[in-house]
């Protein structure tokens, strides 16, 4: 790869006078000069090139101030709550739903259950399939034998 050392120069320049350009922001200012110049002008990979070869990493001079509440800092110092047990509902209509494959002389028995753990009141159906249809069904039976109304469904 052969760059005039004049398009290395000003791009030295740029990144001295501008140490955040990088190499497609660089490419049209490269561009004006060399066709004031008279000169070829290189692809944005070849900026990048003699960007990594000749080590034109620049970085702002002085005192860079930090604002720890910003960024990186404060997602570090709030910690996520974690909890170690779900939380126990003290009302009804809290529900906890499972499917149980069982294979009974090579057929597939699907057993569809739901529980009220505070009501402890459970309810299961069997089905030949898993699919969307059955667990509809298994849902709208349960709301006809459940004594209260629904509030929620843990699967």
């Amino acid at each position: 790869m052969e760059v005039d050392l004049r398009i290395i120069g000003h791009i030295r320049n740029l990144r001295e006078t501008h140490y955040r350009l990088g190499k497609r922001k660089i490419k049209p200012l490269v561009d004006e000069y060399c066709s004031k110049l008279g000169l070829k002008s290189i692809s944005v990979s070849t900026i990048g090139k003699v960007t990594k070869r000749h080590n034109l990493f620049f970085q702002k001079q002085g005192r860079i101030y930090h604002n720890p509440s910003s960024g990186w800092a404060k997602r570090r110092l709030s910690k996520r709550l974690r909890l170690r047990y779900s939380p126990k509902h003290v009302e009804f209509g809290h529900l906890q739903m499972d499917t149980v494959l069982e294979i009974n002389q090579r057929v597939k028995l699907y057993l569809y259950s739901a529980i009220d753990m505070k009501l402890k009141l459970s309810f299961s159906l069997l089905y030949f399939k898993l699919n969307s249809f059955n667990t509809l069904d298994f849902f709208k039976k349960l709301e006809l034998v459940y004594p209260g109304q629904i509030k929620s469904v843990q699967t």
